[in-house]
C-alpha cells in the first residue's frame, strides 16, 4: 500500500506508480472521500441546491465537484433542472430558466413576460411556434402583425427587451412603396 502527505492510503502496483507517476487518488480527485474532497465539503453553496429527491441515493457527499455526471438541482425559486456537476462548480452555471437560457411556460416565456408583445405574434406565419415556446430574450426571428395589419419579421429580444422595437411601418422606418413590396414578399399560409 501507499500513503500521501495527508494520510490517505491506497493500493497500487509499483509499475503503475513508476510508469505514470500516479499519486494519491483522493488528492487527485479520482476517489471521493466524504468530508474532504466531495461536493458538499468543497462547494457547500452549490451542494445546497442539490435536488432532495430526484437524484436517488446519490448525495453531494458522494460525488466529486469535478464530476461530468448530470444530476438534478433546484434553484432558489424552486425550478428543478439538470446540469453536469462540473458545469456548476467550474463554470458557475446556474438555473437555465432564471438565466433565460431555457423556456419555462408561465415563468420566462414571451406570453408571460411580455403579453403586450405576444399579442402581436402573427397567428399563422410562425407555424406551430407560439409565444409560450420562446423566452422574451430569444434571438429567434419570428413574424409579427401590428394592430394596423402590417406584417414584419424581427427577433423576439428586439421586441421584448430594452430596445422595445415596434412595427417598422408605423414607426416610419419603411416607406409606403417599400411597405407594399414587403407585404407582397410575405408568404400566405
Amino acid at each position: 500500500g501507499w500513503g500521501c502527505e495527508k494520510g490517505h492510503a491506497w493500493r497500487a502496483s509499483v509499475l503503475s506508480r513508476a510508469g505514470s507517476g500516479a499519486g494519491c487518488p483522493v488528492c487527485a480527485g479520482k476517489v471521493v472521500l466524504p468530508g474532504e474532497n466531495d461536493l458538499a465539503s468543497l462547494f457547500p453553496a452549490v451542494a445546497g441546491q442539490w435536488h432532495p429527491a430526484l437524484n436517488g441515493a446519490l448525495t453531494p457527499e458522494r460525488v466529486s465537484p469535478y464530476s461530468n455526471r448530470k444530476v438534478w438541482w433546484v434553484c432558489q425559486r424552486g425550478h428543478p433542472y439538470q446540469a453536469v456537476v462540473a458545469a456548476r462548480t467550474m463554470h458557475g452555471s446556474g438555473c437555465p430558466y432564471c438565466a433565460g437560457k431555457k423556456v419555462l411556460p408561465g415563468f420566462n416565456d414571451l406570453a408571460t413576460a411580455a403579453p403586450d408583445v405576444a399579442a402581436q405574434w402573427h397567428p399563422t406565419l410562425n407555424g406551430n411556434l407560439t409565444p409560450a415556446m420562446v423566452t422574451a430574450g430569444s434571438r429567434r426571428k419570428v413574424w409579427w402583425q401590428c394592430p394596423e395589419g402590417h406584417v414584419w419579421k424581427a427577433a423576439v429580444y428586439a421586441r421584448a427587451g430594452a430596445q422595445k422595437s415596434g412595427c417598422p411601418v408605423c414607426a416610419g422606418k419603411i416607406r409606403q412603396r417599400r411597405r407594399r413590396q414587403a407585404a407582397a414578399a410575405v408568404p400566405i399560409g
